[in-house]
Formats: structure tokens, C-alpha cells, sequence
């Protein structure tokens, strides 16, 4: 009974940590909105925010707990291609945006928890329980909805757009199975660290020269993006991490989906984005899914 006990505890504390990363993750869209008002290019932002991050991380971990900066060197080509992973998922989901509507673009991405659930069922044995497809639909509806997806005027696809949108969805599952790996090696944080570092030095290639034009951008769009940095980046990864080593891959990714939920209303609430009935149903949807996910989970996920 007791080990049943602190296994529900364990997995309750995977799933708020699995929302309170979701919840940070939904404020890159306010955040993002301040940074474009001041004219910041999106591909340097993202390199430098990996760069800070891994900057900041790399100093608390060398000041209180220095022994988790150690890894073994067959492990380092993990953490590259771990790492580079989430930069190409980054830079695949930025040039869909470029060429479709911001709705477009998050259904495509959305996809990724299915991706998880399958591939999770694939390489770690994951089952595919009742209850975890029907959260699955739930919140893969809710996202639809809440993404707009109901107005056709909002949809933009073609062939281009569809490629990398399912890229940037496939690319994000990857990445949640790498970091499920990862924290089965290490602990959270010594993961995180290595993973940033690939992300930083990629996305740091790929900005090339331009990536030091953000030295001239305005205190106001450091301070957006040392926000960046710390919140959505370092601290929601994190928590992402240490949800991992509580939650099955599948079902942390299908947790998720709350992001986009809060993302919305912090648009409503802050930017005055009203969302309409079929988003308002739709956050519904992803919330149920979620809880019932909640209330079925299985013990001893580890």
C-alpha cells in the first residue's frame, strides 16, 4: 500500500511539474510579440537564448553541485545530436511560420505528442492503453480547436508548409525521447546542460555573423531576452526534465498540450486576444484529456 501511495505522489508531482512547464513554455508568445515590436530577428533570438541558458545553468551547476558537470565521453555524441535535435525542431517550426498562418503552423506541431506515443510504444516499450489514446484524441482535438483550425480562412497548406510543419512535430518527438534517455543516464540538469550546449553551438553556426548584431539591440529586448532564457528555457525545460523521470515519455508529451491552452489566455488576458466558443470548447478538451490521463495514471512509470 505504501509503495503504491508514494508512486501516485511521484507521478502527481510528474504531472504538475509537466503543467508548470507548459505553463512557461505559453509565455514565448508574449514574450515574442515584444521582441518583433523591436524589430529582433527570430533566428538570433534563439541563439542567444540557448546561449544564455546554457551560460547561466553551466555557472549554477559549477557553484552548487560541480560533480554533475561530469559525463562520460562515450555519452558526448548523444548530447550533440540530443541537443541539435531540439535546434533543428526550433529552426523547422520558425520557417513554417514564415510560410503558413500561425494556426497552420501549431496544428502541424501538435501532431508531435502522437509522434511521442507511437515512437515512445516503439523504442520504450510504452504501452498503448485505452484511456492514454483517448486523452491522446482529447487534447489533439483541443489543440485543433483552440488553434482555430474550425475557420478555413486561418488554414494555409500545401506540400512545403505540410513538410515542415510534420519535420518540426517529428523533430520535437525525437527530442522528447532523447531527453527521456538522457535523464535515465544523468541527472535532469547534467542533461539539460549538454543538451543546451549542442542546441547553443548549432544555432549559433547557423545565425553566422549576424548573430552579433544583437549586441546593438535595446536594454528592453535583453531584458525580453535574459526572460527567454531563464523562464521558458532553462527553468520549463527543467521541469520537463524532472517530470520525465517520473512520467512516461507519451504522457508527459500529451500534458503538454496545456501550453497552448494558457498560451491563449494569457493572450486574452494580457494582449486582449478574446478567444472565441470552438477555442473555449477546444481548451476544454485539452484540459479533460489531461485529467483524465490524471485520474488513469498507471503506478510505477519509471
Amino acid at each position: 500500500m505504501t509503495d503504491t501511495v508514494l508512486s501516485s505522489q511521484s507521478d502527481g508531482l510528474g504531472y504538475l511539474q509537466a503543467v508548470a512547464a507548459s505553463s512557461l513554455w505559453a509565455t514565448l508568445s508574449i514574450l515574442g510579440k515584444v521582441l518583433f515590436a523591436l524589430q529582433a530577428d527570430p533566428l538570433t533570438v534563439l541563439a542567444w537564448r540557448m546561449v544564455l541558458a546554457a551560460a547561466v545553468l553551466g555557472l549554477i551547476l559549477a557553484l552548487a553541485r560541480p560533480r554533475l558537470l561530469a559525463v562520460r565521453p562515450r555519452h558526448l555524441l548523444f548530447f550533440a545530436i540530443y541537443g541539435t535535435v531540439g535546434a533543428v525542431d526550433y529552426l523547422l517550426y520558425f520557417y513554417t511560420l514564415q510560410r503558413t498562418t500561425v494556426a497552420t503552423a501549431i496544428i502541424l506541431f501538435y501532431t508531435s505528442p502522437a509522434l511521442v506515443t507511437l515512437l515512445a510504444a516503439l523504442f520504450f516499450g510504452e504501452g498503448l492503453e485505452r484511456v492514454k489514446l483517448v486523452a491522446l484524441g482529447l487534447t489533439l482535438v483541443g489543440a485543433f480547436l483552440v488553434a482555430g483550425g474550425y475557420d478555413p480562412a486561418v488554414l494555409r497548406v500545401n506540400g512545403p508548409v505540410v513538410g515542415l510543419g510534420l519535420g518540426a512535430a517529428l523533430m520535437a518527438a525525437f527530442y522528447n525521447l532523447c531527453a527521456r534517455r538522457a535523464v535515465r543516464l544523468y541527472d535532469p540538469w547534467t542533461a539539460l546542460f549538454y543538451a543546451f550546449i549542442a542546441s547553443a553551438l548549432f544555432l549559433t553556426l547557423v545565425s553566422g555573423p549576424s548573430v552579433l548584431d544583437a549586441l546593438a539591440y535595446p536594454p528592453r529586448a535583453w531584458l525580453a531576452i535574459g526572460a527567454l532564457a531563464l523562464g521558458p528555457t532553462l527553468l520549463a525545460y527543467g521541469l520537463f526534465n524532472q517530470a520525465l523521470t517520473r512520467l512516461q515519455a507519451s504522457r508527459a508529451s500529451i500534458v503538454t498540450t496545456c501550453e497552448l491552452v494558457i498560451s491563449s489566455l494569457l493572450a486574452w488576458v494580457l494582449l486582449g486576444e478574446a478567444m472565441q466558443g470552438w477555442q473555449i470548447l477546444g481548451g476544454g478538451l485539452v484540459l479533460v484529456g489531461v485529467v483524465l490521463l490524471r485520474l488513469k495514471s498507471e503506478g510505477g512509470e519509471r
